[in-house]
């Protein structure tokens, strides 16, 4: 073990060797030897204030012993860890660095922190054996602290506060933004209750989403009506082995579609309650303690149209429907065989009618409602995996969209392809979101059943299946066979709306009101 210090340890790092270990402290900079335990070097900081420390935040070990920190003055200091001296420092940033990287032949390193800016730094050669770090380019990819940074093949792998993993490289200038990856359905709205409820890494919060008026204000908007307001924060805590209590992280949840009943799972098992709520009375939750999946692990949650039954798709792949007459399990369904990977999309039709279901290796499953559940068929297998999917209300359409951003629409009831399906092209999607970015959900207009509309982290598109965009003949003649007709040159209408910044769901309300959920 090594030696206590006095204050905290905010970073530790090896040197090449494995024999010293550095760590940064509140004010100081400690090199320790790993076969004696003890601190070698106490190399101090100095402040910027007299009564305010100044925090070590990140550091890096080059293989000649040099030691790079990044402090809460903003200033990235270079020391001799041979000496435990200080070589130079600069005035990098405005506040905090909190993270640095080094090139693998540690001649370039880049810094960030509470100012965004990423700033890099070249070693030069001013004399024949005398070197030093000069500041050299500088880029702002991120819109808050960054907190993490790594360096491999000169390109820049950046993240933060945002919430993007972010790629940037130069030449050419290049940036490229991966959103974060948010868990499928963490919002469940139910439509006829005007209640939505939102999936937090480790609590539920229902919300009524109130009234607007029924014309809108001059600058296009509805005014609120009936305040929006917390119906329900709903939390799982338990205690680990030091007794220390904490709230468990969610898996999946829901909330029925009459608003009565809420369920979801963590890591422990899963529960069920009934909810009851008025505009009068205040809202009461009571657990169902005749649960019969309280033991159970499941990973997918969705009530039934009626709000009568409950499907859990469990940890192991199968299948188990909850009745809330007598709150038993009505049926088991041995769904293992049909996936070879975690399930992550589950759908219901609106009529109750079609289960689908698929998992992480686009293996996507039918099952019909008879008396019973009854498997339908399997849809072929596309080599990339889905990122959402979605049942047409009135027509039973199974929309389907990939990683690729290719989109299928399948007929339930007829087990094929639609025509349509044939015309969608991923490209013409391509040109409304970023290529980049999966779509993360889709929903459908309720006054027009022809009208699809999808998002992913910023862009909405709108797909309107008999509003043609017919490209000119003249120019495209050469591409197609005589014997093509003008109508295979017709194409859907694709929009696209860029309105937003990671849009988490959005979904139809009425016919004359979506709910965007940012």
């Amino acid at each position: 073990f090594l030696d206590k210090q006095q204050g905290r340890v905010l970073c530790l790092k090896y040197d090449h060797t494995g024999k010293f270990i550095v760590s940064g402290s509140t004010d100081v900079i400690r090199v320790w030897d790993v076969n004696t335990g003890s601190a070698i070097h106490k190399m101090t900081t100095g402040r910027s204030e007299l009564h305010k420390s100044t925090i070590v935040w990140c550091l890096a070990v080059m293989k000649d012993f040099t030691i790079v920190t990044g402090d809460s003055r903003g200033k990235l200091t270079f020391w001799d860890g041979k000496i435990g001296s200080q070589i130079e420092s600069y005035q990098s940033h405005k506040a905090d660095i909190l993270s640095l990287t080094l090139s693998e032949d540690e001649d370039m390193l880049f810094c960030g922190g509470v100012d965004p800016i990423l700033i890099s730094y070249v070693k030069v050669r001013i004399k024949e054996q005398n070197e030093k770090w000069v500041k050299s380019i500088q880029r702002k990819v991120h819109d808050h602290d960054v907190r993490a940074l790594f360096l491999l093949n000169k390109k820049l792998y950046s993240g933060g506060i945002d919430g993007y993993l972010t790629c940037s490289y130069h030449p050419p200038k290049t940036i490229i933004r991966y959103p974060p990856i948010t868990q499928n359905n963490c919002v469940t709205i139910s439509k006829s209750e005007r209640m939505i409820l939102l999936q937090y890494s480790n609590y539920l919060d229902v919300w009524n989403l109130g009234k607007t008026s029924e014309a809108p204000s001059k600058n296009g908007f509805y005014q609120i009506t009936n305040s929006v307001r917390k119906l329900l924060h709903l939390e799982r805590s338990v205690r680990n082995d030091s007794k220390e209590k904490y709230r468990e992280t969610i898996i999946c949840s829901s909330l029925s579609p009459d608003g009565q009943w809420v369920a979801f799972s963590t890591i422990s098992g899963s529960r069920l309650y009934r909810f009851i709520h008025s505009e009068e009375d205040k809202p009461q939750i009571k657990p169902i303690k005749s649960f019969p999946l309280e033991s159970e692990v499941c990973i997918r949650l969705n009530f039934t149209p009626d709000s009568n039954e409950l499907i859990a798709v469990l940890l192991s792949g199968n299948i188990v429907i909850v009745n809330f007459d007598d709150t038993t399990i009505k049926q088991k369904i041995e769904a293992s065989t049909y996936f070879r990977d975690v399930v992550l999309h589950s759908t219901i039709s609106s009529n109750g009618k079609y289960l689908v279901v698929a998992d992480a290796e686009s293996n996507i499953a039918v099952w019909s409602k008879h008396s019973k559940w009854k498997f339908h068929y399997t849809l072929p297998r596309y080599k990339c995996a889905a990122t959402a999917l979605a049942i047409q209300p009135t027509t039973s359409n199974l929309w389907i969209a990939y990683s690729d951003h290719k989109m299928v629409e399948y007929s339930l009831p007829e087990k094929r392809f639609t025509e349509f399906s044939q015309t969608l092209d991923a490209k013409n999607v391509e040109k409304h979101v970023n290529k980049h970015f999966p779509i993360r959900n889709i929903t459908f207009d309720l006054n027009n059943e022809d009208v699809v509309v999808l998002h992913d982290d910023s862009n909405i598109v709108v797909i309107n299946k008999n509003a043609k965009s017919i490209e000119s003949p003249s120019r495209k003649a050469k591409k197609f066979k005589q014997n093509e007709t003008a109508s295979n040159i017709n194409k859907p209408r694709i929009t696209g709306i860029k309105k937003y910044q990671h849009l988490v769901h959005l979904e139809a309300l009425t016919e004359d009101e979506m709910v965007a959920v940012e």
